[in-house]
């Protein structure tokens, strides 16, 4: 009996630490850090797969919008972590050659540091997405006046860069939505965007595997999370124009919410 209970909770622990690295947890590092282990790593000891595990584990996307209303065949198409100078312009010339438009959530101090990139998204047509100040992938255990700093500093420096511009959307760093996060967010009128695909573009797996695993999964409403900043996303911008053209070619329209 002793050996059984042993199995079960050590599959436990494994299960909880193969989640996904952009996780609150005090242990996990960075996206970006992810990043760099993964280029000082050995090569020859690494597989490129075809396709990866979509998904998020431990995001229970609490009370957060996770697919598009209605029953067309539609997806939404969403970039966090931005806005990145290197990136996000790569990202938003493939939308503009394809026409379709996406939700972008930035973070505030990157926001100040590219007010221009926020201009050109929202004069492209594309949606605007407050995604916190400085990123905090743990804001569901922070208090409120935290929760407050984090959601309106982002919104504040939205607004400088944009005066006027609409933000309808917030979405929490890491899926750490929560009733309180939640409050504050429709206290400042976005409402909390979560996601239903997640092909992991973040681990920078090749652009077939973003592109073969959003295909594997996407069904009619699907919100599908990508990221144009922190860290190498050369990846996604090198999957985008074949997602989007796979994706129209089985009958998808790509819209924002």
């Amino acid at each position: 009996m002793n050996l059984i209970i042993g199995i079960v909770v050590a599959t436990q622990i494994s299960d909880f630490e193969s989640a996904d690295p952009d996780l609150p947890d005090v242990n996990s590092t960075s996206d970006e850090d992810a990043s760099t282990w993964d280029e000082d790593a050995d090569s020859t000891q690494q597989e490129v797969p075809t396709r990866i595990d979509a998904g998020s584990p431990g995001v229970q996307m609490v009370g957060a919008v996770t697919s598009v209303e209605g029953s067309a065949k539609v997806v939404a198409l969403t970039f966090s972590s931005g806005p990145d100078p290197a990136y996000t312009p790569q990202i938003l010339d493939v939308l503009d050659r394809h026409g379709v438009p996406a939700t972008f959530c930035v973070i505030g101090e990157q926001v100040r540091d590219h007010p221009e990139l926020v201009r050109r998204i929202s004069d492209e047509g594309h949606t605007l997405c407050n995604q916190g100040l400085t990123q905090d992938a743990g804001l569901n255990h922070r208090e409120d006046v935290e929760i407050r700093a984090e959601i309106e500093g982002g919104r504040d420096a939205i607004q400088a860069a944009a005066p006027g511009v609409g933000v309808p959307y917030f979405r929490a760093p890491a899926g750490a939505f929560s009733a309180e996060v939640n409050d504050v967010a429709e206290a400042n009128d976005h409402t909390p965007l979560g996601w239903s695909i997640d092909p992991r573009d973040w681990e920078q797996p090749g652009a077939a595997a973003i592109v073969d695993t959003v295909l594997d999964e996407v069904n009619p409403g699907d919100i599908v999370v990508l990221h144009d900043g922190g860290g190498d996303r050369s990846d996604t911008v090198a999957a985008l124009a074949s997602l989007i053209s796979e994706l129209q070619n089985e009958g998808y329209e790509i819209v924002v919410l």
